[in-house]
């Protein structure tokens, strides 16, 4: 076989499945040269000009199957699609080909057909992946005659998560090629219309199940009219198969090859073995009644009818789930199933997991020993607990797994008398056979954490704790437990008291409340970046997480499940936001403010957060009204207030009104001429309206008012309040008349503090830290806190702060009571542990040029 200069001739078959290949990275021998007595093959040109693809024999092949019921050769293959396929586009006029027989005169070939031997336009590309990503080969001299590609060919990696440019190709690939070829493609020869998609078929079918495939393709994509006349789109990079029969190898290779293609999810869903003879003998024995069989859905198919709520979301999950429970049923789980398969049903709930389908998917994944499922559910479960038994699915649950939630003393829940109403719930949903259960479940609660008189008119009268002796007992000896943790003790008495004291602490997941204090300023001008809290259930601080910033006239905000603190007069941090999350017992930052600006309000609104007014370092005040929504985690502002507002308080009500109580500047004879005004901020029209004062609501409205005009309230900080009544009623109770009765009891000293930190909890205010000009130093720093009882209506004096602080925030927040039990210490964060420690590096290094100017001016002197 004489050799000849036609480049890039690939995969050419001879004979019965002899291959050669032109112009690859090595030239291959033909195996069997005889056979290409017996062979026809065909040289085509594509539709970039010079790009060769042999024909296959057009002998029908006994022994190999073809996409066809009979045998055809590639090129009569592309002449019936040229011929019979009305196309507008230019790639239809370069198709050329070239016969070769056995008889063929290759000098003469080459004569006929120069086309042949040009290599101006032939380029060499191989893509191949590794580890580290995929490889591309590039060499701008093609043909047979391109040689060792691994050293000649230019190389570009594209990393597993990285995205191959355009810019990038041209940079490391393309710098030889000519400047006109660098942006051909497809669509500048005019072909972009012509592009499509295929699927291939593998297996070593029959030619009857090649037939049936193709004619199957065919008619799904000829079957609804293309407004082109074009064939229907049927698979996408999403799409997945169901392989029957045990076809490891074709599985692998399809896994590979997804690798390969950086595809994010598998494309096979399941394999299907036949169990024939395991499920005959189920029928035979009347275990599996076979069902009529129905005819098959039409295309696209519907599979709305087995999707299962909040746990099964799309095709892929029934698919998944359908042959899981398939396998399970014939007893094949653990033998058939793949391991790669399993993973992928884990992978998939997990990323729909979420608190309406987390119980469901926690019992899925333990009857399928998914572990990491079930840990992920657990956790979320665990964590959520109080919200789980709001839905009806977590009454469904049978005895041991209900058992099982309420013996975890890590569950959060916001008391022991919700788990007790849904212990009844549980019971009440079949009480014919759940009846039975209610003792041990009852047992189960921590009735000492359940308030006495919740336990002596609910507990007690429930029909299913007064029909039970033993229920009964245990409610009176909670009772009791609380009369003798309330009373005054004899010291012989100490001994009962401890036998109780296990029963009294909470479940370590319990949502306790605590009054959290952020930021501040203490002694000597030191910023604090420790929180504290102040554990009401015990009455004693606890230390809570530092934040990452310096904060001090910044404003406070708690939504359902975050604490968010913005601005500070420090100006590297005026415009920093910062956000708590509960659960977690951790800080996070969020996006900044729009300005740098302190002394300015902050509320939340059907979950998003408002920033109204404020005041800078070098501005008389702001007009701003800016917007948070914590989905896109992106703040905006609306339309300005009509006048400055600093020193902002603010309240919602219908979680729609804002009312606000500020300064303004005013030309009047005051001294710091600023005026406090009122006024009323409708977050859905945007307009303002003056009013005399805020909606005297409840004991929180009402001492604001109060002290409105001291320079006591004019320079503390208040935590926003949002209430639920309609603001017909609200504004009923607007009133310029205010009564100071809740002054009363409040020690005198107080209101002349500056700085404090003003919050509520329920009917109760709190006032916290501040500072105190006096004559001889010119600011106290107070560690003092004081609670209006509502109960009591009087003040009373709470434990001391750790350390005094003023200019700090304070909220009411329910944690949980692991992150409060014992003794608490937390780092400082990495950013302020350095700047704290540049601040000794200088401060030693003044005081060293100090003492030496001391000892020059000394030896001067002398």
């Amino acid at each position: 076989m004489t050799k000849h200069n036609f480049p890039a001739l690939i995969g050419c078959k001879i004979g019965d499945g002899f291959v050669v290949s032109f112009g690859g990275p090595r030239l291959k021998k033909v195996v069997n040269p005889c056979s290409m007595g017996r062979c026809q093959f065909t040289f085509l040109t594509g539709c970039s000009g010079e790009t060769r693809v042999c024909a296959d024999d057009k002998r029908k092949s006994a022994n190999r199957s073809v996409m066809s019921a009979k045998a055809i050769s590639e090129q009569t293959g592309k002449e019936f699609l040229y011929k019979y396929i009305c196309t507008e586009a230019a790639i239809q006029n370069k198709f050329r080909f070239a016969q070769v027989t056995a008889e063929t005169d290759f000098d003469r070939l080459a004569q006929e057909h120069p086309w042949l031997r040009t290599e101006e336009e032939e380029f060499y590309v191989c893509i191949y992946a590794t580890r580290e990503g995929d490889y591309v080969l590039f060499h701008h001299e093609g043909g047979v005659d391109v040689g060792d590609v691994d050293a000649k060919a230019k190389k570009l990696l594209i990393g597993v998560d990285e995205k191959i440019s355009e810019e990038s190709v041209k940079k490391a690939l393309l710098t030889q090629a000519s400047n006109d070829k660098k942006d051909d493609t497809i669509c500048d020869l005019g072909g972009v219309d012509e592009l499509a998609n295929y699927g291939e078929y593998s297996g070593a079918p029959s030619e009857q199940q090649t037939y049936d495939y193709a004619k199957t393709i065919l008619s799904l994509m000829t079957r609804e009219k293309h407004k082109d006349a074009k064939a229907t789109t049927l698979f996408s990079k999403h799409t997945k198969s169901i392989v029957w029969g045990m076809q490891t190898r074709a599985v692998q290779g399809m896994m590979d090859f997804d690798y390969v293609c950086s595809r994010s999810e598998p494309s096979v869903a399941a394999m299907v073995y036949p169990f024939t003879s395991v499920y005959d003998d189920l029928v035979a024995r009347g275990v599996i009644v076979p069902a009529e069989e129905m005819p098959p859905p039409t295309v696209p198919m519907d599979y709305s009818w087995a999707r299962k709520p909040n746990l099964i979301l799309n095709v892929d999950g029934f698919i998944g789930v359908a042959f899981v429970d398939l396998l399970r049923t014939c007893g094949g789980f653990t033998r058939f199933l793949l391991v790669q398969l399993k993973d992928f049903c884990g992978e998939f709930l997990k990323k729909k997991l979420s608190l309406t389908n987390c119980v469901a998917v926690h019992s899925l994944a333990h009857m399928y020993t998914l572990d990491q499922l079930a840990l992920r559910a657990a956790d979320m479960i665990r964590r959520n607990f109080h919200k789980v038994i709001q839905d009806d699915e977590f009454y469904t649950l049978p005895f041991h797994l209900v058992r099982d939630w309420l013996s975890d003393a890590e569950i959060t829940v916001d008391s022991e008398e919700v788990l007790f109403e849904a212990v009844v719930k549980w019971v009440q949903k079949n009480s014919e056979d759940r009846s039975r259960y209610f003792e041990e479940l009852f047992r189960l609660l921590r009735l000492p954490q359940i308030k006495p008189t919740y336990l002596t008119r609910i507990v007690k009268n429930e029909q299913l704790v007064a029909s039970n002796e033993a229920c009964l007992k245990l409610v009176s000896e909670a009772v009791e437990g609380h009369a003798i943790r309330f009373e005054n003790l004899k010291s012989a008495d100490m001994e009962l008291w401890s036998s109780h004291m296990a029963s009294f602490q909470p479940r370590f997941g319990q949502n306790m409340d605590v009054i959290m204090v952020v930021g501040g300023v203490s002694e000597g001008g030191d910023y604090l970046s420790e929180c504290v809290g102040y554990f009401i259930y015990e009455d004693r601080w606890v230390n809570l997480p530092h934040i990452h910033n310096h904060l001090d006239g910044h404003a406070i905000a708690a939504t359902e499940t975050h604490v968010y603190v913005a601005g500070s007069m420090e100006p590297g941090f005026a415009k920093t936001v910062e956000r708590y999350n509960p659960n977690r017992n951790t800080w996070e930052q969020v996006s900044n403010l729009t300005t740098r600006k302190h002394s300015f309000g902050l509320t939340c609104i059907k979950d998003i957060l408002y920033s109204i007014g404020g005041h800078g370092n070098f501005s008389p005040g702001f007009k701003d009204v800016s917007v948070y929504e914590p989905e896109q985690d992106k703040w905006h502002n609306l339309e300005s207030a009509p006048k400055i507002l600093r020193d902002v308080k603010a309240i919602s009500v219908e979680d729609r009104f804002v009312y606000v109580t500020a300064r303004t500047p005013v030309d009047t004879d005051n001294d710091d001429g600023l005026k406090t005004v009122t006024t009323r901020y409708d977050t859905d029209s945007r307009q303002w309206q003056d009013v005399d004062s805020l909606p005297l609501i409840d004991n929180y409205c009402i001492f604001q008012m109060a002290v409105a005009s001291t320079n006591f309230y004019h320079t503390a900080s208040c935590c926003p309040k949002s209430y639920t009544v309609r603001d017909e009623v609200a504004r009923l109770k607007i009133s310029a008349r205010i009564s100071d009765e809740i002054l009363e009891s409040l020690p005198p000293e107080v209101t002349s503090i500056e700085g404090a930190a003003i919050c509520h909890f329920d009917e109760d205010v709190f006032i916290i830290g501040g500072w105190k000009n006096s004559d001889d130093v010119d600011k106290q720093y107070r560690k003092e806190a004081y609670r209006y009882c509502a109960e009591r209506k009087r003040w009373m004096l709470l434990p001391p702060m750790p350390q005094p602080r003023c200019r700090a925030t304070a909220c009411h927040v329910r944690i949980p009571y692991r992150f409060l039990y014992g003794c608490q210490r937390y780092p400082m964060p990495q950013n302020l542990a350095r700047q704290r420690d540049r601040m000794q590096q200088m401060q030693q290094l003044h005081r060293r040029t100090l003492t030496l100017r001391r000892q020059l001016q000394s030896q001067i002197e002398c």
